[in-house]
């Protein structure tokens, strides 16, 4: 990290945006790919970036996993880089960045603005609950907002839920949850992890994400 103390860092960290630009340096030798490539962030959850790269291209012969890489960013007056794992994902041109920096702590998550229909029912305690109707009011990767008036939920409750996919009405995400915060008909949860309502929130957080990102591009049609 060069330019900031380590107190400025933690925070540059926690300061990453959607959107931004960044660098990815590759280390120099043996990769068949240039050693540094611009991408633009389309999503963070703890510790792991999803980025698009600006140059697809520049992806093609990418090995799957590129280890000792760095991303770094402008933040201020400094110049702040982080060391990790590079992965290849999916779509092509897509990569995910695992940081390895302990200093570098993350405590937000990408989040996005999404009204869809949700239903809660809680499932500890010594008798489940009764499914109750809501709505999201934002989603992460690992974890949803949910206004449920109804609900007799609390923090430290788990909970089952089922949320309308908001892009294909006929798709479900359905998972468990544990209450992190609950009040005034507001409920906030953290999905379980590994598993593979994880993975479809994910999806769902970077597809809307590029979808933004590429909002005002020309049509090439």
């Amino acid at each position: 990290m060069w330019g900031a103390t380590t107190g400025d860092r933690m925070g540059a960290v926690d300061r990453l945006r959607d959107h931004d630009a960044v660098v990815i340096a590759l280390p120099r030798g043996h990769y068949m790919v240039p050693v540094s490539i611009t991408a633009r962030i389309l999503a963070v959850e703890a510790m792991t970036v999803t980025l698009e790269v600006e140059n697809r291209a520049e992806t093609a012969r990418l090995p799957q996993r590129v280890p000792n890489a760095f991303v770094t960013f402008r933040h201020g007056d400094s110049l702040v880089g982080f060391r990790g794992t590079l992965h290849a994902a999916q779509p092509p041109g897509d990569v995910r960045f695992v940081v390895a920096d302990r200093a570098a702590v993350r405590t937000r998550s990408t989040r996005i603005n999404c009204m869809t229909r949700v239903t809660v029912r809680r499932i500890s305690g010594d008798e489940p609950g009764t499914e109750v109707q809501g709505v999201s009011i934002n989603i992460a990767p690992a974890g949803l907002l949910i206004e449920a008036a109804g609900t007799d939920v609390v923090t430290g409750d788990v909970i089952e839920f089922r949320l309308t996919h908001p892009d294909d009405r006929d798709q479900t995400i359905a998972g468990e949850a544990t209450v992190v915060r609950h009040g005034e008909g507001l409920v906030a949860v953290a999905v379980s992890d590994p598993s593979e309502a994880r993975t479809a929130l994910g999806q769902l957080v970077v597809a809307r994400s590029r979808a933004a990102l590429h909002r005002h591009d020309p049509d090439d049609s």
